[in-house]
Formats: C-alpha cells, structure tokens, sequence
C-alpha cells in the first residue's frame, strides 16, 4: 500500500484570492473605508494634539538628510502637508492591525449585507414583491369590472346632450 500525502492546507495567499473571488466588493469597500477612516483619524489626532510637523521633522534631523542627499527643503512647506504625510505614515503602521481584521471580518460583513447587493434579494422579499403585484393587478382588474358594470358611471351630466340654442 502507497501512504497517502497529507492533504495541503492553502496558503495564506491563496487563502486571500479565495476571500477576494468570493467577498470582492465587499472587500474593497470594507478596506477601504477602514485606511480612510484610520488616515482621518490620524490626521485628527496630529492636529488637535497641535504637533508641529515641520518642527517634528527637523528635530529628528529629517530635514537635514532630505536636504543633503535629495536636494529638497522642507522649511518652505506648508504645516498641514507635512502632517498629512506624517498621518499617512502613521495610517500605514496600523496595517498590520486593519488588514487581518478586515479579512478575519469581511464574511460576516459580506453576509449581512447579502440582502442589499444588487440582485440578491431573498425568498421572502421576492414573495412580497410578487404579492404586492398581485394586489395591483387585482384591484385594476375590479376597477375595470366596474367600469364596465356602470356605463355611465365617470362621464359628465351633459356628455352626448345637444344645447339648443334659444
């Protein structure tokens, strides 16, 4: 007898294209509203604390290395860009919290927006739209009915009189 391989478990990577083929728009609307809301955040953060990111920059001797092999000064800059280049790095560290909490999460979340996307509507919403359209048809149907019962019900008094004139 020929030992069976031991069956390969997928690699993280191959896990993730598996998730994305499955859950994609969600996925990527999810992603990318966790990166902006942590950028907003972190821009916030730097702003209401009041850091200086010029002075920030220049006193961990940044502003010295980009002048001296890059050619560029930053002391002309505006404040806000700086901290906004400052939250983004910041963003950026948090990847590695947002990503495996936003894979670990987005099934549960693709889940309970299934009823919402585009075309997924459930069993129970079908059968209310059809009976809702039945209603409508039926009422029109009694509509007609009596209509045709009446013939002159919904005409004007004076429809098919000649005025005479005098």
């Amino acid at each position: 007898k020929k030992p069976t391989p031991p069956e390969e478990k997928p690699s993280r990577w191959q896990r993730i294209k598996s998730m994305f083929k499955e859950h994609g728009p969600v996925f990527v609307a999810y992603y990318v509203t966790t990166w902006t809301a942590g950028a907003a955040v972190c821009y916030g953060g730097i702003t209401i604390a009041g850091i200086d990111g010029i002075a920030l920059l220049k006193y961990l001797t940044v502003d010295e290395m980009l002048l001296q092999h890059t050619r560029i000064d930053i002391s002309g800059w505006s404040p806000a860009l700086i901290n906004g280049l400052i939250a983004l790095e910041l963003n950026e560290l948090l990847e590695y919290v947002r990503l495996p909490v936003v894979i670990a999460t987005t099934p549960t979340l693709s889940r309970m927006l299934a009823p919402y996307r585009r075309g997924a509507a459930t069993k129970t919403q079908a059968a209310a739209a059809a009976a809702e359209a039945a209603t409508v048809a039926e009422a029109a149907a009694a509509e007609t009915a009596a209509a045709a019962a009446n013939p002159g019900v919904g005409k004007r008094p004076s429809a098919g009189k000649r005025r005479r004139g005098g």
